[in-house]
């Protein structure tokens, strides 16, 4: 099945306003010293069952499953195998109690994938149209419904993906073709714009965006798909830079919250990098590192300004899941003793990954409460530990995937009801 991605986040801010700042706030706090803390590490004797994984179900026939994202009444999609077919997986979505829907593909293709779903339950993704090995893949969405719709693309593109939606049902991606990268947005009738690039760039890639139609991203230089510099479109579709580091030669928006401050990464000139916030108005500040350390990245961040991503604490050393308050003070989240990674926060500051438990090589999946405090996530009894968590629901549930006693990666949930929160 396509690897999960462990160390990218990911996908959208938490996007549903539990908790209420105001931008005054957090314009008042960007210039705040930033005070290092670490939370608890997770008690090493927490048994592998503990927190119990729900199983979603595969399609039929199929051994294989992975969820990506779940909204706010614990509907989750991903991707599941069918009929025993290893290679070939399709877009699948998961009622809260777990049964599957076959959201299948284009005419004349076999395979899709769902990457991101909102509220009502539309989800963003592609499709590819034949069945030769290597087919191109093609922007969609499915409505409520379960119907799939082809989105358009721009002339020449050769393949194409819609990458995260909001909750106004806009709809983000990129399409590419022989000499660029297009940063797209769609409404929900399926009229595309194409983002502006800055001059002298060969593209741009949307990565995230907000309740409000901002989107963040970056540009692209050359052929090779390497970042140029943190972008941030209006709802209004004009484009500007945000702001640069000192000694910054390419950054990275990655997430972007309600209020319009976005998250992400400034690279140096010797190859260093570091997380970065922007205010409403553009204005960077380096959130800087755990003591020692010399390397972080920001991918996340909700509604109350906690930012989430990773630092080292000395040179060249493991990365750790770390928060970030609206202070711009750090914290390294709790371990299970070894590296950890956290991919999405919600807006109760609750948040999902994994961790390296002390026992194995293989991850285990992980919920940090608001204080940092981790929980570690049960897997399948008989199987292997290794799981990870995807995505947080606003009540808590991590949606993620768990290795079953044969070995294959399934679907899964870790509900509130048998896993409370801390």
């Amino acid at each position: 099945m396509p690897a999960p991605n462990r160390r990218a986040p990911l996908r959208r801010p938490a996007i549903l306003a539990l908790t209420t700042v105001t931008a005054a706030c957090l314009a008042a706090a960007i210039a705040a010293p930033a005070h290092a803390r670490t939370a608890p590490d997770g008690a090493l004797s927490t048994a592998i069952g503990t927190c119990a994984p729900f199983d979603l179900q595969v399609l039929p026939g199929g051994t294989m499953s992975e969820a990506r994202d779940i909204n706010l009444f614990d509907v989750t999609i991903g991707v599941s195998n069918a009929n025993a077919q290893i290679g070939l997986f399709r877009a699948a979505r998961w009622n809260p109690n777990g049964r599957v829907l076959d959201l299948g593909t284009l005419p004349g293709g076999n395979s899709s994938n769902a990457r991101a779903i909102d509220a009502v339950g539309i989800v963003a993704g592609d499709s590819n149209t034949a069945t030769t090995q290597g087919a191109s893949a093609h922007a969609v969405f499915w409505d409520p419904g379960g119907h799939i719709h082809r989105l358009t693309e721009p002339t020449g593109a050769t393949n194409s993906s819609a990458t995260r939606v909001n909750e106004l049902a806009t709809l983000i991606g990129r399409a590419d073709s022989a000499t660029r990268t297009y940063a797209l947005r769609w409404n929900v009738f399926g009229a595309m714009t194409v983002l502006s690039d800055l001059s002298g760039a060969t593209g741009s890639v949307a990565s995230a965006l907000n309740d409000r139609g901002t989107i963040v991203g970056h540009s692209v230089v050359g052929t090779s798909g390497v970042g140029g510099v943190a972008l941030r479109w209006s709802p209004d579709k004009r484009v500007s830079r945000l702001g640069t580091l000192p000694g910054s030669v390419s950054s990275t928006a990655n997430a972007v919250n309600d209020l319009g401050y976005a998250v992400g990464t400034s690279t140096s000139s010797a190859g260093a990098t570091l997380a970065v916030r922007w205010d409403a108005s553009g204005r960077a500040q380096s959130l800087g590192t755990l003591p020692g350390g010399t390397s972080s990245s920001a991918v996340g961040i909700n509604l109350a300004g906690t930012v989430i991503g990773a630092s080292n604490s000395a040179p060249g050393g493991a990365m750790y899941a770390v928060m970030w308050d609206r202070l711009g003070r750090i914290t390294r989240l709790g371990t299970l003793g070894a590296d950890t990674s956290v991919v999405d926060i919600n807006a109760h500051g609750y948040m999902a990954g994994f961790a390296q438990p002390p026992e194995g090589v293989l991850p285990v999946a992980a919920r940090w409460s608001p204080s940092g405090a981790i929980t570690r996530l049960g897997v399948f009894s008989g199987g292997d530990a290794d799981a990870i968590g995807t995505a947080i629901a606003p009540d808590g549930t991590v949606a993620g995937s768990a290795s079953n006693p044969n070995e294959d990666n399934h679907a899964v949930l870790w509900k509130t009801a048998t896993c409370p929160l801390q």
